[in-house]
């Protein structure tokens, strides 16, 4: 079944959810999203960006949003 970035982009987070723990599972249960991911460059980026995040904020590296409202209040 096709799926459209609005779809896609409606499930992803349960996606990258399920792939984190078993990116096997997450193809087998979300099949159409895999394969739109695939096709679409804008869902694929979207994508990449959440995982991008994701990484950051399990290294540690992304900085309060506390911190960045006051930061950018004092600038």
């Amino acid at each position: 079944m096709a799926h459209s970035c609005a779809g896609t982009q409606s499930r992803l987070a349960a996606y990258i959810d399920l792939e984190r723990q078993d990116a096997h599972a997450a193809a087998e249960q979300y099949p159409d999203i895999w394969w739109h991911l695939w096709l679409c460059e804008s869902c694929a980026a979207t994508y990449e960006a959440v995982h991008a995040l994701l990484d950051a904020q399990r290294r540690g590296d992304l900085k309060p949003l506390d911190d960045i409202i006051r930061d950018s209040d004092d600038g």
